[in-house]
């Protein structure tokens, strides 16, 4: 987990992780050599600036050098963020399922 930051001020989190490390999760995901991404941006007035963007961009450059074992970047965002879901979309990710996850 890497905390985002703006100079000296925290603005977001973002996390990775192997899904074959989290065996429920990856059942549920189901998603074979795949690394989970997840983010958030704190504040409301630090979102639809390219935040997120920024963020992402790096943690999966991070994310595939440091499991290289895996073919596949996925994020599990609520069909209810639509910010979110556009983010993804716009840097080319694709929609695997739409499905409650717990």
């Amino acid at each position: 987990m890497f905390i985002a930051s703006e100079g000296s001020r925290e603005v977001g989190l973002v996390e990775t992780y192997r899904h074959a490390d989290h065996p429920t999760w990856h059942g549920q995901i189901q998603v074979d050599h795949a690394i989970g991404v997840d983010y958030g941006i704190g504040l409301p007035r630090d979102r639809g600036g390219g935040l997120g963007r920024a963020m992402l961009t790096v943690l999966i450059d991070e994310a595939l050098d440091l499991f290289a074992d895996c073919d596949y970047v996925v994020a599990v965002p609520k069909s209810a963020n639509r910010p979110s879901c556009a983010l993804l979309e716009s840097m080319r990710f694709t929609l695997h399922a739409v499905k409650p996850v717990e």
